[in-house]
Parts: structure tokens; sequence; C-alpha cells
């Protein structure tokens, strides 16, 4: 019966976490810049969460859209700092087996995570369960995102407790056998 790695999964997952970071923050800048002052992303919840139509913001002013614009892109400018960042702990740090790298990973998700999550929870209480929005994840997408992390991040610890387990046994095993 073949062994599951559960490190080597933990960083590939990680990996595709920081990808998908990277390729959002890197699209929807693209995509929300070629199609303005058509909207990319104030989608139909935003407007029901504002009460303000895409329209009526380039009505007032379409400096004003491309402002909102830009505020967005400064978040997906975030985003791609993350995305790196990640790719290069679980390259460099997780697929070596670093408790550390794996305890940062943890961390900077948790962290941006809250960032994510706090507009989709304030969308849900507005009866905007579905979610996809200028500032909202929404629900499916988040889990899109972020089940690889959770899974990367359990994968890893059971990968370092199986090989703290596995050295220590070796380790008592040579210490006998001396």
């Amino acid at each position: 019966m073949a062994r599951w790695n559960y490190l080597d999964l933990s960083w590939r997952l990680i990996l595709v976490f920081g990808c998908f970071n990277i390729l959002f923050a890197i699209l929807v800048p693209v995509l929300s810049h070629l199609l303005f002052p058509r909207t990319f992303l104030f989608l139909s919840e935003d407007q029901q969460f504002t009460g303000v139509q895409w329209s009526d913001i380039l009505q007032l002013d379409q400096r004003l859209g491309l402002w909102i614009l830009l505020l967005m892109d400064t978040g997906r400018g975030m985003m791609l700092g993350f995305g790196i960042l990640i790719v290069y702990l679980a390259w460099k740090v997780v697929r070596k087996g670093e408790k550390w790298g794996l305890n940062a990973v943890f961390l900077s998700g948790l962290l941006s995570g809250v960032y994510s999550w706090t507009p989709t929870i304030l969308y849900f209480r507005q009866g905007l369960y579905n979610g996809v929005s200028g500032v909202s994840l929404g629900i499916w997408t988040s889990l899109l995102i972020y089940a690889p992390w959770i899974l990367g991040i359990a994968f890893g610890w059971i990968g370092l407790q199986k090989r703290g387990r596995f050295r220590t046994t070796q380790a008592s095993q040579n210490n006998t056998n001396q």
C-alpha cells in the first residue's frame, strides 16, 4: 500500500494557493482597466449593498469610477506580493519541511483572509450570499481560493508530526543499537 507524503502534498497545495493569488492579482486589474468605463467588478451585489448603480457613479464623475478602480488595484498589488511570498515559502521552505515556513504561511494566510472574509461576512449579513463583487470574494470563491491553503497547512502539520515521530524512532533505535 502506498503511503502519502503529507509534506509533499502540503507544499504543492500551498503553491496552488499562492498561484491563485498571483493569477487574480494580475487578471482582475488588467481586465478592469481594459473594460473601463464598463464595469468589471462593481456587480449587482455591490449595487444592492451600496444602493448605487455603476452608471450613477460614472454620471457623477468618471474620475470617481477610475478612483474606485485604482483603489481596487492597490488591494490587488498587495495580493500579488502576498502570492509571491507564499510561492517562495512553499517552494523554498515548506518543501524542505521547515516548521517556521509552514507557520509563516498559516499566519500570513490567516491575516490576509481577515481582509478577504470581512466584506464577505458583511455582504452575507445583508442577504447577499453569492458574492463575487468588487470587495467581496463571496462564499464559493473564498472556498475555492482558501481550500488549498487549509489542506496544505493540515497536510504540512501531519507531515511534520509523522516525520518527527520517524526521526525520534530512528534516533532511539540508533541509540539502542550502540
